[in-house]
């Protein structure tokens, strides 16, 4: 079988991306850094026991609301914990619990976990989306590199730098979040809904989570909407989806016999077009069979 495992997740790490983690001063190690802010990992002060992330961005509005709404969305396992904020003049601290020492996409780029793992990986993300949108709480940047990895391979959605609230009956427009993640309709500025993007986005991970890549070759603005819309939205069957896409016939037969009905439905349900795509509350009682979103 052709092997396609990581292969087209991310380019290879450059020299200063391998040093993310190093050490800043005497006590803080620099485990992010983004144009909005940096994440460093650092005892908790409060209490030096315990080890913690703290968010450090620029003081805004933005800023202000990620605090307001990381603190509504706590009281699920598999969203991040959080702490306190301490506001200064010119710059806010996030302090969070430090979830673990990878993201998805760091551990997916050295292993693929077994069946089992990946599947519990998948509904507890989809299980945090579901969570926020039932408080109307819209992520908008759902992606591997959003999702820490703990010892235990348990899961958890980092990151609301972006989220907002929503209403279910009102269009959003303009771009959110990151391309290779974003759906159709954002990237062809059309309006689009709130669980809509997120919706897409998950599918886009849970994908990545089963095979090891993007469900699409490339990640271009406009390959989206002409190419992968009618590629992949536009077929029931997500392993014909996956055979347009790569047509070795080797490959497509292994992808057939890898998905179990769990996976075929939560890929089908939601790598679909906007007005068809299934929302994470959906997923976990359809697909997921849970009746709560809060195990």
């Amino acid at each position: 079988m052709r092997r396609h495992w990581c292969c087209c997740l991310l380019p290879a790490a450059s020299a200063e991306d391998t040093a993310d983690d190093k050490k800043q001063n005497d006590t803080e190690f620099l485990i992010g850094q983004g144009a909005y802010g940096s994440v460093v990992k650092k005892r908790d002060e409060d209490d030096e026991k315990s080890v913690v992330a703290v968010k450090r961005v620029r003081f805004s509005a933005q800023a202000l609301r990620e605090v307001q709404l990381l603190r509504t969305a706590q009281g699920h396992p598999n969203i991040v914990r959080f702490r306190r904020a301490v506001v200064h003049p010119q710059e806010v601290e996030v302090v969070m619990h430090f979830e673990g020492d990878e993201t998805l996409v760091q551990l997916l780029e050295r292993w693929r976990p077994p069946s089992e793992t990946r599947l519990r990986m998948q509904r507890d993300v989809t299980s945090a989306l579901a969570y926020l949108h039932e408080r109307h709480i819209g992520h908008f940047d759902v992606k591997l590199d959003n999702v820490a990895v703990d010892e235990a391979h348990h899961v958890r959605l980092l990151d609301f730098g972006l989220a907002h609230p929503f209403r279910d009956d009102t269009p959003l427009d303009g771009m959110r979040g990151t391309r290779a993640y974003a759906c159709p309709e954002m990237c062809d500025e059309r309006p689009y809904y709130a669980t809509d993007a997120d919706a897409w986005s998950l599918a886009v991970v849970c994908f990545a989570i089963e095979f090891g890549h993007f469900p699409f070759r490339e990640a271009s603005a406009r390959c989206l909407n002409y190419w992968l819309f009618r590629k992949v939205c536009l077929r029931k069957d997500p392993c014909e989806a996956i055979a347009a896409i790569y047509p070795d016939a080797a490959w497509t037969q292994a992808v057939h016999s890898q998905l179990c009905e769990t996976r075929r439905k939560l890929l089908s349900c939601t790598l679909r077009p906007d007005g068809e795509r299934a929302s994470p509350r959906d997923l976990m009682r359809d697909v997921f069979g849970a009746s709560e979103t809060k195990p």
